[in-house]
């Protein structure tokens, strides 16, 4: 496959808030846990990688570059007309085109397909194959052939294609067949409804007609068990975040990605960075800096006689850095998510007593 603008280097992927987060936190994760959570330890560290994960991120790199290709092939394959087939055999995916359009539906499917690429390869894989058989259907000559033969026969009974759709709507009933029937007879010249006696002919024209509606709606189920299958797989996409960015949608618009929220530790760098403030050895620098900004905000030159403001300032920093030891506060997934857990662990909670009474102006 050709991979054009998708062969990026690991730089430009890291560089990339989003390609950082799918890359490191669902691809490397995915391949292989624990190197991947030894090589985001080492980069948030600044530590020199090995020669084994160097190895690892060159063939992982490789491998994601091509599934985003894939990704993008299916993105530019599947439309608006995709989405519709499935919400009418989904009320899930139906559900959402009432909430938000067909359109912006159709790129949420987009997003949701991004996600299955990349975290659940299986599931993506048979999405694929689904999207893949629904086009041969219709490119199958038999298909083709048989689409072309139905105009050509309506156009010998003088009938819309419009009229057609209205008189199939019942489906494979016989009200349809005597739906055809009856509009096969209001075609007809004055010459031929005299002949026509208790619908002989157009009753013939009219089996004929349905048997070849029948024809289509054979390729048109198999091509709707293909669509209820994909519906059925993006469904599980559907979490509470995804639901939650859509209510947010229908109320203020914009983008229908879930912003990045406060918290939210995405990429190594946010790592680094909740690594450092939740490090106990680093608390007595954190505690000066906090206090210099603290007195040049207040404009106090000498705190040594406000006992009462020390216990505040005190007091305050204590809070925070005893917030900041809730693991919950924190947002993240993947191989982020399992070393915040594990710093968490090895941490252990400290009391803001215990923290405040580190501390010393």
């Amino acid at each position: 496959m050709e991979l054009g603008a998708n062969d990026r280097t690991l730089q430009q992927i890291l560089q990339d808030e989003h390609e950082h987060d799918l890359f490191v936190n669902r691809f490397l994760y995915d391949r292989d846990p624990d190197q991947a959570k030894e090589i985001v330890d080492a980069l948030a560290d600044r530590t020199l990688l090995t020669a084994k994960h160097e190895k690892f991120l060159e063939k992982t790199r490789v491998e994601y570059n091509r599934r985003r290709a894939e990704v993008q092939k299916v993105q530019e394959m599947f439309d608006e007309e995709h989405i519709k087939r499935i919400a009418e055999v989904d009320p899930r995916i139906q559900e959402i085109i009432g909430q938000i359009g067909a359109q912006k539906a159709t790129e949420l499917i987009d997003e949701q397909f991004e996600e299955l690429a990349i975290a659940d390869g299986k599931t993506f894989d048979k999405i694929v194959k689904s999207l893949q058989s629904i086009k041969e259907i219709h490119g199958a000559e038999i298909t083709i052939g048989l689409d072309r033969h139905v105009k050509e026969t309506l156009q010998q009974y003088g009938i819309s294609e419009t009229k057609y759709f209205e008189a199939t709507k019942p489906g494979e009933t016989f009200e349809t067949q005597r739906n055809l029937s009856k509009l096969v007879a209001e075609q007809y010249p004055w010459y031929k409804k005299a002949i026509d006696f208790g619908g002989w002919l157009s009753g013939r024209a009219g089996e004929k007609l349905y048997s070849n509606f029948e024809d289509q709606m054979t390729f048109l189920k198999e091509c709707d068990k293909h669509f209820g299958a994909i519906g059925k797989m993006l469904q599980g996409t559907l979490n509470g975040d995804v639901r939650l960015a859509i209510q947010k949608y229908m109320l203020e618009g914009g983008s229908i990605r879930e912003k990045s929220k406060e918290d939210t530790i995405r990429t190594i760098e946010d790592y680094r960075s909740v690594k450092a403030a939740l490090d106990p050895a680093g608390r007595p620098q954190r505690w000066e800096e906090y206090k210099k900004a603290e007195l040049q905000r207040r404009n106090i030159k000498d705190i040594s006689k406000q006992p009462a403001l020390q216990e505040q300032i005190k007091e305050t920093f204590a809070n925070r850095e005893f917030k900041s030891q809730n693991q919950n506060r924190y947002k993240a997934s993947g191989v982020i998510a399992a070393l915040i857990a594990l710093l968490f662990a090895a941490l252990g909670p400290a009391t803001k007593k215990d923290i405040k009474n580190s501390l010393a102006f």
